[in-house]
């Protein structure tokens, strides 16, 4: 969800065989985890979108995209300077993979498919059906069955206070040490980097 309180970034893919050939104008407030969507993308095989195609294109052969900030602005400016950065370089003669003219409408653009439009159109076929007695009975004695082979072993016996603050302690985590912080930036810098 976006929040117009944080720092927002357009950024752009470059073809790393061809320097300079701007072929994806994108907004987002985490650059690092963006990039990480295409990979992800890239990983499931969906290859539906242009830019993913491209980018499945290039990891194919062992290519990294190149991903490069070009803007850094307010969450609230960052849609309409999306706008105009696709306008202005599609003017400037760039063959951009933008499926829309940005914005909001990212995945939810006019003429996408949607997950609401998706379950609109799946629905149960016996949604708002009433189930007889006998179809409530025979799924009552299912779950009945289920149960007794996948229920918990220790099912009502209370817990002790050891196990309590066991349980308590690890749902607190690691404390964040100075140290500690350094060492998740560092990753998360490698990580986008390469």
């Amino acid at each position: 969800m976006r929040n117009s309180e944080f720092p927002a970034f357009l950024y752009v893919l470059e073809d790393p065989r061809e320097p300079g050939n701007i072929r994806y104008i994108g907004a987002t407030q985490d650059l690092c985890r963006r990039l990480g969507d295409y990979w992800s993308d890239y990983r499931r095989g969906d290859h539906r979108r242009p830019i993913s195609a491209w980018f499945a294109g290039l990891a194919d052969g062992g290519i990294k995209p190149r991903m490069r900030m070009l803007w850094q602005g307010s969450a609230s400016e960052m849609y309409e300077a999306e706008v105009k950065a696709i306008e202005s370089y599609q003017r400037l003669g760039f063959s951009l993979l933008n499926a829309t003219g940005g914005g909001p409408g990212g995945v939810t653009a006019p003429g996408r498919n949607t997950f609401s439009n998706w379950q609109k159109k799946n629905r149960a076929w016996n949604l708002g059906v009433p189930m007889s007695e006998v179809q409530y009975r025979q799924l009552q004695d299912a779950r009945k069955e289920w149960y007794k082979t996948h229920s918990a072993h220790n099912k009502g016996v209370p817990m002790s206070a050891e196990q309590k603050e066991k349980l308590r302690i690890s749902k607190l985590g690691k404390p964040w040490t100075e140290a500690r912080r350094q060492a998740h930036n560092s990753r998360k810098e490698k990580s986008c980097a390469g």
